[in-house]
């Protein structure tokens, strides 16, 4: 099995500019969630319809409409709507070293923020002026992205943010440190799943992987994820079964196989309990066929 170390490589969607930008609508009534990932890009995004739950090294925090959050680099996140209403969001992920113009920037304003372990992130409520214009300059990069002169435009909204950010860092109430040791043990067993979901992974390998017991494994995944170390694997399989059922003309038997399902029944069954629908289902939805 591999044991590689995985981090999400975010798709950036730009050309010549290490970004993401994406307004995305979601909804509970569909079971769906993003995964828990971390990449070293710095995150932003902006509610603009319902609310959403990000949850951030275990910790979750609720994001009401016309709020937003910011998530620091290397933080194991992910987001799921709250209630039956539909959230609608921006979200907008960049490299730091777009704000590194020189090795001074870089040491004084960029690092100080990356590398303080008592940020992790930071819900913008709206409450004070800087927290409104870093919450209305996402929405700002949204609006520009297709913009001719995108590049220009968006360096100067992202070098406004990061000096609100900056400016009022020493006024953020600090978040208390988590265990190096759990996050750092997480991420290597997510990391093998995320390598090895297609096989067979008994606990003992996830333990393995990480070098703890048995019992830590439980822990941490209920801890940090809410959910049980199968019912993560089995739900990171059902994601990887949608992309085939979108992307591909594998029957749904090629795909119960191929993404690690021992058995066309227990992928059913896991499918409707997740989603409510069956794969078949779910596919004719999707794609008509």
């Amino acid at each position: 099995m591999k044991t590689d170390n995985y981090f999400e490589v975010v798709p950036y969607n730009h050309a010549d500019i290490p970004i993401y930008i994406e307004k995305a609508s979601m909804s509970n009534s569909s079971g769906l969630r993003s995964h828990e990932n971390w990449h070293n890009d710095i995150e932003f995004a902006k509610v603009l319809k319902g609310e959403t739950v990000y949850s951030v090294n275990g910790r979750e925090i609720l994001v009401r409409e016309g709020e937003g959050i910011f998530i620091n680099s290397n933080q194991i996140h992910y987001n799921f709507s709250k209630g039956d209403e539909e959230c609608v969001l921006i979200c907008v992920i960049f490299q730091p070293l777009i704000l590194c113009g020189d090795k001074n920037i870089a040491q004084k304003y960029v690092s100080p923020i990356l590398k303080n372990p008592d940020l992790p992130y930071y819900v913008l409520k709206c409450e004070n002026k800087w927290e409104r214009d870093i919450v209305d300059n996402i929405e700002k990069i949204y609006d520009f992205h297709k913009d001719n002169h995108f590049e220009l435009k968006f360096r100067s909204l992202f070098f406004d943010i990061w000096y609100s950010l900056y400016n009022n860092i020493d006024g953020i109430k600090k978040t208390p440190s988590l265990k190096k040791g759990d996050v750092e043990a997480l991420k290597k067993m997510i990391s093998f799943i995320h390598l090895n979901y297609k096989e067979k992974i008994p606990l003992s390998a996830l333990a393995e992987s990480a070098n703890i017991c048995k019992t830590g494994v439980n822990a941490l995944f209920h801890k940090y994820t809410g959910r049980s170390p199968i019912e993560y694997l089995n739900y990171f399989r059902l994601t990887k079964s949608i992309d085939l059922m979108k992307n591909t003309d594998m029957t749904l038997t090629q795909i119960c196989y191929e993404t690690g399902f021992s058995g066309a029944s227990y992928f059913a069954e896991t499918f409707k309990k997740v989603f409510g629908i069956s794969p078949g289902e779910y596919r004719k939805l999707q794609t008509g066929r």
